[in-house]
């Protein structure tokens, strides 16, 4: 079994770049490849590098070696579970790029207001948005942030409140000046299904619900796609 760093060798210098900053790790700018392979395969776990390689190469690597098999299949189920999830992000914010012509960022960090460690955001999709004041007459062309939840599986009541207060802490870092660049001004969650405490709380907190099926996808609760559109002022 290869080690991190011949893993890490088969990337580019821009590829390690970008997992150093999905991976919230610091880099200084003038670092060669090799600077970086030493940093993130001390920074990194195996699983969590086997994971960006087969998503970048497209390699189908060999699962890590682990001393019993029950240790083994975790480990296994874990680099999938991971490689699922960068792919269903990526798939969301396809959409969100061809349905509302969203500039998206994944796997965003924000700082909050309490927490010591910057939240993840899955995706930052930044929407083209108009602004109407005058009863309407006069208009700015603007942008508004969504805060989008992925989860690759059914949505509980749970996702959504840890949801509500990461997006609540944020706000308020942002509002202290703390966090400087992301407001959530919308907040989504897309899954593969809800259970429907969770869509409740959701219609509760005015947080969009959208399940991603195989034919698309579709706004399920009390927010629809026509209120997502109302709130970015298009007519």
């Amino acid at each position: 079994m290869p080690t991190k760093a011949e893993l890490l060798e088969r990337l580019t210098a821009q590829q390690l770049r970008k997992i150093a900053a999905d991976e919230g790790i610091p880099i200084e700018g003038g670092m060669t490849k090799g600077q970086l392979v030493e940093l993130l395969a001390r920074k990194l776990r195996k699983d969590v590098i086997l994971a960006y390689v087969a998503e970048y190469t497209g390699e189908k690597l060999a699962a890590l070696p682990t001393p019993t098999k029950r240790r083994r299949r975790r480990k296994r189920r874990g680099a999938a579970a991971q490689v699922k999830g960068m792919e269903f992000e990526k798939r969301v914010a396809r959409w969100l790029a061809k349905e509302f012509g969203a500039d998206c960022e994944l796997r965003v960090l924000a700082r909050g207001k309490t927490s010591k460690k910057p939240y993840e955001v899955d995706i930052l999709a930044n929407c083209p948005a108009v602004e109407r004041r005058a009863l309407g007459l006069i208009k700015r062309e603007t942008i508004k942030q969504v805060w989008v939840e992925c989860k690759a599986q059914r949505v509980n009541r749970e996702h959504i409140a840890k949801l509500l207060m990461a997006t609540a802490d944020v706000a308020e870092a942002y509002d202290e000046g703390i966090e400087e660049e992301i407001y959530p001004d919308i907040v989504m969650v897309v899954g593969t299904g809800f259970d429907s405490d969770a869509v409740a709380l959701a219609n509760e907190k005015n947080i969009y619900c959208v399940e991603a099926g195989s034919r698309g996808f579709r706004f399920v609760g009390r927010l629809t796609k026509e209120d997502f559109t109302g709130e970015l002022g298009w007519e």
